[in-house]
């Protein structure tokens, strides 16, 4: 028998449990003062059972602590303990607990027993009576209720509840989140329960904790430390011991959690947590810490078992380290500082299994649609090639709806070493670089891929689907020509299936190829066929270039009607799918530009012209034909604009990327010589603002930000020297001599964005 004064929630870590009680010595001591729940207890109230559930370190013997030293009812505090876990010994325990607050029933102790039928008719009984007739409101503290498994001592507290007058109350610590036996008592409203959210620490009560460890944080960075532990009183307070050992003078960084190498904290849960449970169930958690969430079917197939969700409901009640993230599918995800530690548990027993697990995991999850966790899964299994058959077939998509960012998440998490051993990811990384105009890195990932698809590939002798799908990023490229291009899309449309999204790419570039080396007509049939490849393969990017480039053809041919049509259907397709965010989207906006200056909306054509003009030096690896075509479409839409030093500078770039292949193509050569005598028949404004080069227009992007020079070169790949040298010719070809200047005079020529109206 145990009748004291509770001094924790553990033994492990005595010297952090006391230091989030009220008294003793113990650095910090005494700082967290639990008002507003201590209030909750304080105030009148018809419920006489009172429960406080929460985790091993919640901090529920600190409150009950706080809140007895100020009420001013009587109080007898029993701590269950393997003494105390069976039915006579705990009812013994209660006995005596009871006769503490008021006189003894004549003969009570003697009847003290498991046995029935004393048990039920006689010993029951005398406990309900014993609480129902002390003398003064009371209160009866058993902690650690968790423990009593036996059915038969829940009867010996149910018995005590029941007898609890109106004014007095039972107080019930326990880890586990809601008894069953309760069940009653809380439909006859006569239970209050404080459970694990109600324990977590708010901001308040985190950055008075923070302030007695003497750790000096904003607010935000406590608002964080409070995110990040989930408002685990003990986590928090180990996070701070580990800050002051780390720094103990410097404020800053937001108090990191415990990791499962932090010793303090691995042996807090282990003993506090891990070492109640059986070993079945601790094998089930150190297996499963590799899933973020911890949904039933998942863990049956990680785990080659059927009784998962069984598993997780015992869980859920008794640990109360969890968060439920699904009520119906029972799913949860652990608390991280528990998941470290299981983690670390997993690395260090059984690190021959964890990828393993990991290639499970991943296999269900891409059954049960949820592709990013399963290609992250696969990705920590170590298995390439898996791992390419699930991010390959995704290309199209991520590359053809505006959606890069996703398919640079996925190779971001592996190494170049990783991509360049798998084929298919060879190829993912090269459309990724197109897509984001990094031709450098693109040129890697093709040479690359090149020696995946072996000598000869080119030769189309025998074409499998990766030369196909090799030939039609190739022919985007264009090095080698535009009967390459032709050879190149051939090859790919035998190759490839019929349904892969490719095909539309392909049916584009063979359209506008065609169109080049003279046959107008059936490139513009064939394009006509791409748009609709496009819509019907779900290729949003072709669709939209496609109907751009058919605009253009029409309106360079002075069909306006059909031109300005054909351009708002590019535009909404680029706009409804998000594709101004690819480079390849240059071509779209070139298109657009011409059609507004057509219709005269002059402010608007001005706007997109500079957008074009920025993104249009991002695609210069690729589609030679674009980087001419592209320059001399912006120049005459420059000339329509009364922008004639744009105009030449244009048209000098033009020149400059003009290759011996492009020449003398009728399309190009008719365009150019219609803008030059557009250009000599123009009046210059004399604004010299516009003959900005493509770094200047890049450089003047950054000159709205904060950034300073230094910076910005660092963010463009530039020194620091032609950074500045840029600013300054962007200065003098404006005729201004600050920098805010400068972003007022460029606003108003249209190239930069307008702020935002309020």
């Amino acid at each position: 028998m145990r009748v004291s004064a509770s001094q924790g929630d553990g033994g492990v870590l005595p010297r952090a449990l006391s230091a989030l009680h009220g008294g003793g010595a113990t650095p910090g001591n005494g700082f967290v003062v639990r008002d507003r729940l201590v209030s909750v207890l304080l105030a009148p109230h018809f419920e006489t059972t009172i429960l406080v559930s929460g985790p091993a370190g919640a901090g529920k013997t600190t409150l009950v602590g706080q809140w007895l030293q100020r009420d001013a009812r009587a109080c007898a505090r029993i701590r269950v303990s393997s003494a105390l876990s069976a039915p006579a010994p705990l009812a013994a325990a209660l006995i005596e607990a009871l006769g503490h607050l008021g006189p003894m029933t004549l003969g009570a102790r003697s009847v003290v027993t498991a046995s029935e039928p004393v048990f039920s008719s006689m010993l029951l009984p005398l406990l309900t009576e014993l609480a129902a007739t002390r003398p003064e409101p009371y209160l009866l503290v058993v902690d650690d209720i968790h423990l009593l498994g036996d059915p038969t001592c829940h009867l010996v507290l149910q018995a005590v509840a029941d007898g609890v007058p109106t004014g007095s109350a039972v107080v019930l610590l326990s880890q586990d989140r809601f008894p069953p036996w309760l069940t009653t008592t809380r439909t006859e409203g006569r239970l209050l329960a404080i459970d694990s959210d109600a324990l977590a620490f708010d901001v308040d009560e985190a950055a008075a904790l923070y302030a007695g460890m003497d750790c000096r944080l904003t607010d935000a960075e406590v608002a964080r430390s409070v995110e990040h532990t989930q408002g685990w009183a003990v986590a928090m307070y180990l996070g701070a011991l580990e800050r002051r050992r780390r720094s103990p003078t410097r404020g800053g960084d937001v108090v990191p959690l415990p990791a499962a190498h932090d010793h303090d904290a691995a042996a807090y849960v282990r003993s506090q947590v891990l070492d109640g449970l059986d070993d079945d169930v601790q094998e089930f958690l150190v297996r499963t810490s590799i899933l973020d969430e911890l949904d039933p079917g998942l863990c049956d197939a990680v785990l080659g078992r059927t009784d998962s969700a069984v598993v997780l409901g015992w869980l859920h009640e008794r640990l109360q380290l969890d968060v439920e993230v699904d009520h119906a599918r029972r799913a949860l995800r652990l608390h991280e500082l528990l998941r470290s530690v299981l983690t670390e548990e997993l690395e260090l027993y059984e690190p021959f299994f964890v990828e393993t697990l990991h290639l499970r995991a991943a296999k269900w999850l891409v059954r049960h649609g949820e592709l990013d966790a399963g290609i992250r899964h696969a990705q920590a299994s170590g298995y390439l090639p898996y791992v390419g058959s699930l991010i390959w077939p995704e290309v199209p998509a991520c590359v053809g709806t505006g959606r890069p960012d996703r398919l640079r998440t996925w190779l971001a998490a592996m190494s170049d070493d990783d991509i360049s051993r798998d084929r298919w990811l060879t190829l993912a990384a090269a459309w990724s670089c197109l897509q984001s105009g990094d031709d450098l890195r693109m040129e890697k990932w093709l040479l690359t891929a090149a020696d995946h698809a072996g000598r000869g590939w080119r030769d189309g002798s025998a074409p499998d689907e990766y030369a196909a799908s090799l030939a039609v990023i190739e022919a985007v490229v264009g090095r080698h020509g535009l009967d390459d291009v032709l050879a190149l899309c051939a090859m790919a449309a035998d190759g490839l299936p019929a349904s892969s999204p490719f095909q539309a790419a392909v049916c584009l570039l063979r359209g506008i190829t065609l169109a080049f080396e003279g046959s107008l007509d059936g490139g513009i049939t064939c394009v006509y066929e791409a748009v609709r490849l496009g819509h019907a393969l779900d290729v949003p990017v072709v669709v939209a270039d496609g109907s751009a480039w058919l605009g253009l053809m029409s309106l360079l041919q002075g069909d306006h009607s059909k031109g300005l049509a054909l351009v708002d259907q590019a535009a909404d397709a680029m706009t409804e799918f998000g594709l101004e965010r690819l480079a390849t989207s240059a071509h779209t906006l070139t298109a657009l530009a011409l059609a507004q200056a057509v219709r005269r909306d002059s402010t608007a054509a001005a706007q997109t012209l500079a957008r074009a003009r920025l993104l249009t030096p991002m695609i210069a690896g690729i589609a030679p034909w674009f980087a001419v075509l592209g320059r001399l479409v912006l120049a005459r839409t420059a000339v329509m604009l009364g922008q004639g030093s744009v105009a030449r500078q244009l048209l000098r770039e033009a020149h400059e990327h003009t290759t011996a292949d492009l020449e003398d193509r009728p399309v190009l050569a008719d365009l150019r010589d219609q803008v030059e005598v557009q250009l000599r028949m123009l009046s210059v404004d004399g604004v010299s603002a516009a003959a900005l080069t493509s770094a200047e227009l890049r450089v003047l992007q950054f000159l709205p930000s904060h950034l300073s020079f230094p910076q910005i070169s660092e963010r463009m790949f530039l020194s620091s020297n032609t950074v500045k040298t840029h600013a300054l010719a962007i200065y003098r070809k404006l005729g201004v001599s600050t920098r805010g200047d400068a972003v007022a005079r460029a606003r108003s020529l249209g190239l930069l964005d307008q702020l935002p109206l309020d």
